[in-house]
């Protein structure tokens, strides 16, 4: 299972209350509310810059986040343009030290943060269970 596709299912449970659109379990949404925090950040705030410690993971709830690098001779390429339901911070899953890019809101956003060290728990813990079951999930 990829992640990306496990919390666009817990951000459609928390967006729309069904508790069947998801494979985590009651338990788990409990914790990740508990360990992670939602933020609101108006136009223009960075979310983190190109070469930060990736220290976290986050599922944008509302909003439109760019996701851009700046070259050596100083000039910005956008790369990608995320919105709700979307995730960013993947560098934490590949157990890459650093943001690859740099993330700044375009609009009103609302994200998810998830500390690193949660997130690799969360992560074991669900991979564990998924394959003591013997189970196979989507992509």
């Amino acid at each position: 299972m990829t992640f990306k596709w496990l919390f666009k299912m817990q951000l459609l449970k928390s967006s729309h209350g069904s508790k069947n659109q998801t494979m985590l379990k009651n338990d788990d949404y409990q914790i990740l509310q508990k360990f992670s925090e939602i933020k609101k950040h108006t136009k223009r705030t960075s979310l983190f810059l190109q070469g930060d410690k990736a220290d976290k993971f986050f599922i944008i709830l509302k909003g439109v986040v760019k996701l851009y690098v700046v070259t050596d001779d100083g000039e910005e390429i956008i790369i990608d343009m995320l919105g709700a339901g979307d995730v960013l911070g993947n560098e934490i899953i590949s157990n890459v030290p650093v943001y690859s890019f740099s993330a700044i809101t375009v609009d009103e956003t609302e994200v998810n943060e998830i500390p690193h060290d949660f997130f690799k728990k969360m992560m074991k813990e669900n991979h564990d269970d998924n394959e003591s079951k013997g189970a196979s999930t989507p992509d």
